[in-house]
């Protein structure tokens, strides 16, 4: 029975990180169209709409909250790290950022570390080190000669806006712990994107004129995008349906597989790497260095050195309990 729970758990997980990979290449593919701003609009506005049956089931009780403030930080948050993700996405592959997003969860052990008092072992030490090393090598500083002279500019604003990303998103996840203390899910989920929908207007529909101060390009004078520029499609809009489908997929798909060993399943999450690359590779011929893999690889150590630190927890947090 355990060994049944979980091989469903694997699976769980198998088609979540699948479902992620499918999210991040239908993103790519409406960058080529669309800028990052209507996408991340259109995107939580309709997963909005698709919740709000489920979360109005109960009544009105599950949109009481004291701690809207807390739930407008964490959509802030949100907001950031996907536009940052989405527009990232455009200027590198699939599987770099696939690496690369596994970063987040090496931010948010050293968040713990820092800000929640969360005990230093030798395998998070390990973990942060082989991860920084393995993000130098994805980023590819050999780009960057001389006194931090940039020579591919694209190249490299890709990677710092994933970088970026996966920081917002980092974020987003203590927020989340934190709220996760006294609101319901149902109550985090609604919030969620009903001030992301909000928060993400500014970038869909205004464009940002940039200034020139002190040879530093900003982005300071707003303007009302054309609408009729945008060229909504048929295919685009099938795709927004098809990336909200992932995400609710991931939801369902990651909430399950937790609820096996997370010994066994919490491993397989990396197999969305896998996954990039390969719809990547089948989408838009992206290719990779042999220098990319060993960034990949020592990525994957550092995640499951994390993994086997966060495992060691369990067993001492059981034995507390029991006394």
């Amino acid at each position: 029975m355990k060994q049944q729970r979980s091989l469903y758990g694997i699976l769980f997980m198998l088609v979540n990180t699948l479902a992620l990979a499918g999210l991040d290449i239908a993103v790519k593919t409406l960058r080529q169209d669309l800028h990052a701003g209507i996408i991340v609009f259109l995107y939580k506005f309709s997963l909005l709409i698709i919740i709000l049956p489920w979360v109005l089931k109960d009544g009105l009780k599950r949109l009481k909250t004291q701690r809207i403030m807390s739930h407008m930080l964490r959509s802030l948050f949100s907001v950031a790290g996907a536009l940052c993700f989405y527009h990232g996405l455009y200027f590198v592959n699939m599987a770099d950022a696939a690496a690369l997003e596994n970063l987040q969860y090496l931010i948010v052990a050293i968040f713990g570390i820092m800000f929640f008092s969360e005990e230093i072992s030798v395998s998070k030490i390990a973990a942060i080190i082989l991860a920084f090393i393995g993000a130098l090598i994805v980023v590819n500083f050999e780009t960057i000669s001389g006194f931090g002279t940039i020579q591919s500019t694209s190249y490299n604003k890709g990677h710092i806006l994933i970088l970026l990303a996966i920081s917002f998103w980092a974020c987003n996840t203590i927020t989340v712990k934190l709220l996760s203390s006294t609101e319901h899910n149902k109550t985090q989920m609604f919030y969620l994107l009903l001030t992301a929908s909000i928060l993400s207007i500014p970038s869909a529909f205004i464009k940002w004129s940039e200034v020139t101060l002190w040879n530093i390009n900003l982005p300071l004078i707003p303007e009302f995008i054309d609408l009729s520029t945008t060229h909504l499609k048929l295919d685009h809009i099938l795709l927004i349906g098809f990336i909200a489908a992932c995400y609710f997929i991931h939801g369902v798909m990651y909430f399950n597989a937790l609820k096996s060993e997370l010994s066994v399943v919490i491993p397989f999450r990396y197999t969305k790497l896998m996954f990039s690359a390969f719809l990547g590779w089948l989408f838009f011929a992206e290719q990779h260095s042999k220098f990319s893999y060993i960034g990949y690889t020592l990525i994957i150590i550092a995640g499951l050195l994390l993994v086997r630190s966060q495992m060691q927890k369990i067993p001492k947090k059981k034995k507390e309990m029991a006394a």
